[in-house]
């Protein structure tokens, strides 16, 4: 009988509607595939369809994203790869009168996150905090400061080569450089306009979970949650690479000091070729000169190695010269780290290994899911996609999209057995091929439409393809709490 998208009977009865179909037209082999999600498997082969960050309703046959949830990683000493740095000192910078910029990371490890792990991913940062290096936070008040995050395009690792006389760094080239712009694998995104300036309160130090002092950078401080700025770190959507001259990921240094159950694999991402999930959080801080500030207030931070490379810090700050003039920093006009000035004037290099001690918090509001390459069995061209509930009838403040790519073939060709690329448990969060050191999984390599890798928003653009993956993007209303979310994903097809 006739059913709805989801595979539902229809209860009403409809009239026969006789049609006939016009002899001159060509014959058009047409089809479809589906995806109702009323199964873990629901083409059989023994392999779930899905891989992602998701929750399945069964019974009623939908998809919903990760609910909306908010946590806090502090990176100190009670992370083993911080554990295993020198002894915490103070630094001044950004929080100079003389103005200052700096750039500098935390890496996934350096806030007890692992790999792959879905909780882990696609998080976005609604606050950040640094910790003081001395209990006696000073009040201070700075007009203007600027927030800036992006994923770095650089993935620092301390680890040291034992093997060689004398020991030296592993991949000292593998840190944050001069040049500012060569740091970040994306336009940095501004969540802390310069205008709404930073007022340092003593009032406002806390203690972390682990027992570290932190004081609140500006970021969504004193605002309704309404008006928060989010970005989303680990964003799985985004397809660059980074890490050149680094060990991959996992990096080096996680891979010597985690410990089970926490699982590692070094290389499972090569030099070069690290996506978003392994790449840092690159935070750019910008304190402008002004004459109302103190900068009386250190932040605590570490040497990451007994080397001075690779670097986990860029900086332009301010201060007083030799002669007792002052050298002010205006850093938006900062391109190229210059460092700063010692309390004698003395300068300082504008690279070091310094790392930051202090906390993010984070909340669940985006959820990616990828599918298997679902296989149309020869080249197909496409209709538009089909999606239930429509984009426009989810509630209000949250979101679903979905994006396509394309394949004509797959090398290996296919088998009659289970290919890796039918298994959600054999694609990375990304739809990718694992590398081969990730255990029970196998290698695959599609061929593309176009040799173009790109995710597209219509299956139109795929015209010529065998095989078609979708990528759902589903997003939840972080203030509400409410969730989308999706009971069918129809892909038409003829040839």
């Amino acid at each position: 009988g006739l059913t709805d998208l989801a595979g539902n009977a229809l209860a009403l009865v409809l009239p026969t509607i006789p049609f006939t179909i016009d002899p001159n037209e060509p014959t058009i082999d047409s089809g479809g595939l589906s995806l109702v999600f009323d199964s873990v498997d629901e083409d059989g082969n023994g392999a779930p369809e899905l891989r992602g960050g998701y929750l399945q309703d069964l019974l009623r046959g939908t998809i919903q994203p990760r609910p909306v949830t908010r946590f806090s990683a502090v990176a100190d000493s009670s992370q083993l790869t911080v554990a295993a740095m020198g002894a915490p000192f103070g630094v001044i910078d950004p929080l100079s009168r003389f103005g200052s910029r700096l750039m500098t990371v935390w890496r996934y490890h350096d806030l007890g996150f692992p790999l792959f792990e879905e909780p882990y991913l696609n998080i976005d940062v609604e606050g950040l905090y640094w910790s003081p290096s001395i209990p006696a936070l000073q009040f201070d008040i700075f007009p203007q400061f600027q927030i800036g995050l992006a994923h770095s395009k650089k993935l620092p690792d301390e680890f040291v080569n034992t093997m060689a006389m004398p020991p030296v760094p592993l991949t000292p080239g593998s840190g944050l450089n001069e040049t500012f712009a060569d740091n970040l694998a994306e336009p940095l995104d501004v969540v802390h306009p310069k205008q709404l300036g930073y007022i340092i309160l003593p009032s406002d130090l806390q203690t972390a979970s682990t027992g570290l002092l932190i004081e609140p950078w500006p970021l969504n401080r004193n605002v309704p949650l309404s008006q928060f700025q989010r970005w989303t770190w680990r964003d799985t959507a985004k397809t660059m690479v980074g890490g050149p001259n680094s060990s991959g990921a996992d990096t080096f240094i996680m891979a010597a000091l985690w410990l089970p159950p926490l699982k590692a694999f070094p290389g499972a991402y090569a030099s070069d070729n690290v996506p978003t999930l392994a790449l840092p959080l690159l935070m750019d801080f910008r304190a402008y000169p002004s004459d109302s500030a103190n900068g009386l207030n250190g932040l605590l931070a570490a040497n990451a190695s007994v080397f001075a490379q690779p670097y986990f810090r860029a900086f332009s700050t301010g201060g007083i010269l030799p002669t007792g003039i002052p050298k002010k920093i205006d850093p938006d006009q900062q391109t190229i780290a210059v460092g700063g000035l010692t309390g004698a004037g003395v300068p300082t290099p504008p690279l070091d290994n310094s790392f930051y001690y202090g906390q993010a918090d984070f909340v669940v509001r985006v959820s990616q899911v990828h599918s298997i390459w679902l296989d149309l069995t020869s080249a197909s061209n496409f209709g538009s996609a089909v999606v239930e509930p429509t984009v426009a009838s989810q509630p209000s403040g949250t979101g679903v999209s979905v994006a396509f790519r394309g394949a004509t073939a797959m090398a290996p060709a296919p088998t009659a057995g289970l290919d890796p690329w039918e298994s959600g448990l054999q694609i990375d969060p990304y739809g990718n091929a694992y590398a081969t050191i990730v255990p029970n999984t196998g290698t695959f390599t599609p061929n593309f439409v176009n040799a173009d890798p790109s995710w597209k928003n219509t299956l139109q653009e795929l015209n010529g393809a065998r095989f078609v993956q979708a990528r759902i993007t589903m997003v939840s209303n972080a203030e509400s709490g409410v969730s989308p979310e999706l009971s069918a994903l129809g892909i038409p097809f003829f040839k």
